[in-house]
């Protein structure tokens, strides 16, 4: 019986052997299985720990949400951009005081012609002028007179649509030098529209002047008519040449619009 039983022991070690051996395959595998990274990079105890944390945002993230809200009208920090309106408004402004400044030039210089007409005839008549140089003034100013006013009716006629740009220009959103700079652009524009709109009962004076002149040379208007309208003129013109002049003497003594 005894060696009945070693035999039988001796016969099922091999196989207890390969069984331990089965078991303890199968543990490691289950280890590395819990253990490595699955296919998609990520292993079950990392999904689970991602799904415990909060997104947090990125600082790119927050500096686009930051200049989206600056976008959508939130206010601005120092230094930064002016709204688009109220910088079209500046342009506008700035535009709008160059062209009172064409105007006015254009305007001086007209009205400087007809005033000088004048004049030639009352040195004349005080001595201080001779015929000859008279005529001579006469002359230079009635072939200068369409074109300076031709220049005159463009610039003004550029001038005033525009004239009230400064006027409207929305100070709240600008720092104090920036609205000191649109009053002074305001006070400005102001000015040159009362000088060049005083020019022009001046100019429409001469303007019809120099058609006279021009309709007595052809011979479309007779002498005694042209001569009579022109001493209508002659009185009447040195009132209405002193009121331009007050009003180009104050825009000449009002301060340059300068928006940078």
């Amino acid at each position: 019986m005894a060696s009945g039983h070693r035999r039988a022991h001796r016969s099922r070690s091999p196989r207890s052997i390969l069984i331990a051996v089965v078991v303890a395959a199968l543990a490691v595998a289950g280890i590395a299985w819990a253990v490595l990274p699955s296919r998609g990079g990520t292993n079950q105890h990392t999904i689970q720990g991602s799904a415990n944390k909060k997104p947090t945002s990125t600082p790119t993230a927050t500096k686009k949400s930051e200049k989206a809200s600056t976008r959508a009208g939130q206010p601005e920090g120092a230094g930064s951009r002016l709204p688009r309106q109220v910088a079209e408004q500046l342009r506008a402004c700035r535009a709008a005081a160059d062209k009172g400044t064409a105007a006015a030039t254009s305007a001086r210089v007209a009205v400087g012609d007809w005033a000088a007409h004048i004049q030639a005839m009352k040195d004349e008549q005080s001595g201080k002028n001779t015929e000859a140089q008279t005529k001579a003034i006469w002359t230079r100013t009635r072939l200068a007179g369409p074109g300076h006013g031709s220049t005159y009716e463009a610039a003004d006629k550029a001038f005033r649509p525009v004239r009230d740009a400064c006027t409207n220009v929305d100070t709240a959103a600008l720092p104090t030098q920036q609205k000191t700079s649109v009053e002074v652009c305001r006070t400005y524009t102001e000015e040159a529209d009362k000088a060049v709109g005083a020019a022009r009962a001046s100019i429409a004076e001469w303007k019809a002047h120099l058609q006279a002149m021009a309709d007595r040379r052809a011979g479309r208007l007779d002498p005694g008519v042209a001569m009579h309208r022109w001493m209508s003129a002659y009185e009447k013109a040195p009132f209405r040449i002193s009121v331009y002049r007050r009003a180009d003497r104050d825009l000449q003594q009002a301060r340059t619009c300068r928006l940078g």
